[in-house]
């Protein structure tokens, strides 16, 4: 295992001969660069299967997140009922006083001071629905609310779960952004439905029927000339369905896109500076977000013309009412107070109507929202098994019995790889690049899933054994370390909520790594890009990682690329302590570096070549001797 750091063969993602989806890392560029130094942006999988049959099922699925506060629900509900008879009763006030106070029917005889005594009486009945609509509404409003952001807050939640526990080979085929949209603005549309659509549509619901039941009630043929009204409405809204929800899918698949290029962009700035291509770069990004751009033009196009043609048919109805009602009045089959009651209603009939558009906008853009984020919860979650591999402390044996692996079909990557690791010895991975190390490593891991044969590791197969369980046993050194925005301590225990920051110190004292992690303070804050490490320090960093989980199987990739020979010393050190405690796998490219090794696999074209130890694989006088006399002879 000492000599085994300085391994120089990554597990490199996306490689040449591996395939799109292979590496331990998603793949980032999918902005690819052509001939002509043009960025064509390529999405795997973005024409996403959305079907229009299934809102009732989307709807449900939605308000299942909303049932545990059913009773707040409940109370909202009544709310909503009170304040909607509030608003049905305030015609009723004002239709009684034209008709008893202000133009009372000829020969009523009233007295002024009873007319009067009358106005009050019924003014201060419409102030108090006012105050009642004013006090229940504030309460409706806070408490929607409410329930909104705890019932999208557990939304939220389980997709970010669920996204963790999905494949690898599904963050290589999606872009983050892409990801990063259905927790973000997909949430945020479906806030706007809650809060705003789902509230509006239970009082809309009640003063469309409350007040068509009232305008029945004054007069029933005034109100059968509305259902002419009434069909034309319902035509245009179907019509209206139709077309909203395919611009609101598109919509969404826009920005999703625009999102995704944004993220792969800022993540790869500095290759796109140090290769020049700032004005594809940006060119592409105007292209994207002039697609965005012309979608939203479509749906605003489509919003604004239908909110007015509502309103204009609103408009037809008063005149139809005031021509047909007036010649009653004046015929003396309604009042004044009457026609003036259901004008009133009629406008309360037509008010949530006018703004249908924008309702049912909302409504078509939380749909599309929710059918890409079930259709994410739906995506078929990492393969585990049950069984754990037990307590210990001590290193595992790991067996492959005649392992084909392919990314895709049968473009085999692995074919027949058949070994034996005991516990707490070493094995060293040599070979080529492109060979097919990484990909052993990565199905060590559990990251992929054989097509043929056994791997067993402690006696059990793998596919058995719960993936947590399986990680849990081992560390993994990368050469590319990825940080977490935080301290540097919480980088190396990976706890960020209410961890102890000097936890790690225990475990850099018995490794040897004080003096190395003491370049920087525990308590250093540190970005993701962690600017003031450098690569060394990153490497560090990751080895710290690796023993702070105690691992039993430690598998390394590159250890010591990028470390001076005094912090390597030290490292080396630190790591001999551990030899015959745990087992350990590398990826070797400098072969000086694995003489120690208990066992070494050559690999090339996805087989074994060769097996043995340093000796007998020199002895043999095959690929491995001859690649370690040309190190050598390179080194010279």
């Amino acid at each position: 295992m000492r000599g085994a750091l300085r391994s120089r063969a990554g597990m490199r993602p996306c490689s040449r001969k591996e395939g799109s989806t292979r590496g331990f890392t998603p793949c980032r560029e999918s902005a690819r660069m052509s001939m002509a130094g043009k960025f064509d942006y390529v999405y795997q999988g973005e024409e996403e299967k959305l079907t229009a049959a299934y809102d009732k099922k989307l709807l449900k699925s939605l308000l299942s997140y909303a049932r545990p506060y059913f009773a707040r629900i409940c109370l909202c509900l009544l709310a909503i009922v009170i304040v909607s008879a509030c608003e049905l009763f305030a015609p009723q006030i004002i239709r009684a006083a034209i008709d008893y106070a202000l133009a009372p029917a000829a020969g009523s005889g009233a007295p002024l001071d009873s007319r009067i005594t009358t106005l009050w009486l019924l003014g201060g009945a419409l102030a108090g629905t006012v105050l009642v609509r004013l006090l229940l509404g504030a309460f409706e409003a806070y408490e929607i609310q409410r329930i909104t952001q705890h019932a999208l807050n557990a939304l939220r939640s389980d997709v970010f779960t669920h996204v963790l526990k999905l494949p690898l080979s599904f963050f290589n085929a999606n872009p983050v952004g892409r990801i990063v949209t259905r927790l973000t603005s997909d949430i945020q549309s479906i806030s706007d439905f809650f809060s705003v659509a789902l509230l509006a549509f239970f009082r809309d619901i009640a003063l469309i029927i409350g007040s068509f039941a009232l305008m029945f009630h004054l007069h029933a043929r005034l109100t059968a000339y509305l259902f002419v009204v009434l069909i034309v409405i319902a035509v245009s809204v179907l019509y209206y369905r139709k077309i909203a929800r395919a611009v609101f899918r598109e919509l969404r698949r826009k920005i999703a896109k625009l999102n995704g290029f944004l993220q792969e962009s800022l993540t790869g700035v500095s290759t796109i500076q140090l290769f020049g291509y700032e004005g594809t770069s940006s060119n592409t990004f105007q292209s994207i977000a002039n697609e965005e751009y012309q979608s939203t033009l479509t749906e605003l196009k489509l919003h604004s013309f239908f909110r007015p043609f509502i309103r204009g048919i609103s408009i037809l109805a008063d005149v139809l009412i005031i021509l047909a009602g007036g010649k009653l009045v004046i015929e003396g089959e309604l009042s004044i107070g009457s026609l003036v009651a259901f004008l009133s209603y009629n406008n309360l009939f037509f008010s949530p109507l006018n703004d249908l558009a924008e309702k049912y906008g909302v409504l078509q853009s939380a749909m599309a929202s929710s059918e890409r984020l079930f259709l994410l919860l739906n995506e078929p979650v990492e393969p585990s098994g049950r069984k754990s591999l037990g307590a210990g402390s001590s290193g595992l044996e790991i067996e492959f019995r005649n392992v084909w692996f392919a990314y895709r079909g049968e473009d085999w990557v692995l074919k027949d790889i058949s070994f034996r690791l005991e516990a707490n010895q070493s094995l060293a991975l040599v070979g080529p690049t492109g060979a097919g190390k990484s990909s052993i490593v990565g199905l060590l891991l559990g990251l992929y899933k054989k097509q043929r044969g056994e791997i067993l590791v402690g006696g059990i197969e793998i596919d058995e054994i719960d993936k947590e369980a399986l990680r849990g046993v081992m560390a993994f050194v990368q050469q590319d370390l990825f940080l977490f925005q935080g301290t540097l301590a919480e980088n190396v225990t990976l706890e960020f909520v209410g961890n102890d920051q000097t936890a790690a110190i225990p475990i850099s004292q018995d490794s040897n790594l004080a003096q190395l992690l003491g370049r920087l303070p525990l308590k250093a804050k540190i970005s993701s890009k962690a600017g003031t490490l450098s690569v060394g320090e990153k490497q560090l960093l990751s080895m710290a990682r690796a023993l702070y989980r105690t691992p039993r199987i430690l598998i390394l990739d590159e250890a010591t690329a990028h470390i001076d020979s005094i912090t390597e010393s030290l490292l080396q050190d630190a790591l001999s302590q551990l030899e015959g405690k745990l087992t350990s796998v590398v990826i070797a490219h400098r072969l000086s570096t694995i003489k120690e090794s208990d066992q070494i696999l050559v690999i090339n074209h996805g087989s074994i070549v060769e097996q043995g130890h340093h000796s007998e694989l020199l002895a043999a006088a095959g690929l491995y001797a001859a690649m370690y006399k040309l190190q050598m002879a390179q080194a010279a």
